[in-house]
């Protein structure tokens, strides 16, 4: 066998240098044509009841919130119930276009005097178009400091079901709270009154643009790869009849 001559070696080194990053340059291109082509595009949708009267955790008194939500509509400007005369209930309904693909959200109220500081549970219900989240909702009271006399933000999670609900356009919330209460003066009272401040409904959803279990390489990315690909056939030929 003919020795390889020193400088043949060198350019066959170099060829094979040269293959090597034009086959990586390759793989390249594929990952970034199929990460565009799968990249799905998100959209947020939200619907807001009531103005924000008070920030999370404000101490204030019933009067002075009720006068702050003069102008918002019912139930968001009335005193509801009361810790010595009957328990909160409420309801209201959200509306928004209608969208398919929802895929996450959450609605967060703002209460004033839920008395989550006293013994038990304060939410006997938390709904959405029937959807129960009382649970969800007693978490988030015992979450917070829940102090007579404050306004608290909570905020829930929407499940799998309560999000198919928002499919066609509208979501009515049902809230009832029970006692005991915290009064003023730190003792417990058998109802629980409140005032609710607003409601804001979000959710995201998916506009399409990809996310299938397959995705299509973007155009651009498509033609980078033929170009490649004629490039290194060009090489190869080159190559052999070199």
């Amino acid at each position: 066998m003919r020795p390889t001559s020193p400088r043949c070696a060198a350019n066959k080194k170099r060829k094979g240098i040269g293959m090597k990053n034009l086959r990586l340059l390759a793989a390249t291109a594929l990952a970034a044509a199929l990460a565009c082509g799968g990249a799905a595009q998100a959209a947020v949708v939200t619907s807001q009841l009531g103005d924000i009267d008070a920030a999370d955790g404000t101490q204030m008194t019933g009067a002075a919130l009720i006068a702050a939500n003069a102008n918002d509509p019912a139930p968001f400007n009335i005193q509801n119930g009361g810790d010595t005369a009957f328990n909160f209930s409420a309801s209201w309904t959200h509306t928004f276009a209608a969208v398919s693909g929802i895929n996450a959200g959450s609605i967060t109220i703002g209460l004033f005097d839920g008395d989550a500081v006293a013994s038990g549970d304060q939410v006997a219900n938390f709904s959405l178009d029937g959807v129960d989240l009382t649970a969800a909702l007693n978490a988030a009271f015992e979450a917070s400091a829940g102090l007579s006399g404050y306004v608290y933000h909570y905020t829930v999670a929407l499940t799998a079901a309560a999000l198919a609900m928002l499919a066609d356009g509208s979501a009515t919330i049902e809230l009832a709270l029970t006692g005991p209460g915290m009064g003023t003066t730190g003792v417990p009272t058998l109802y629980n009154g409140g005032i609710l401040d607003f409601s804001l409904l979000s959710f995201s959803y998916d506009t399409g643009g990809g996310g299938g279990a397959v995705p299509e390489p973007g155009t651009a990315s498509l033609l980078l790869l033929a170009g490649l690909g004629a490039f290194v056939t060009r090489r190869r030929s080159a190559r052999r009849h070199g």
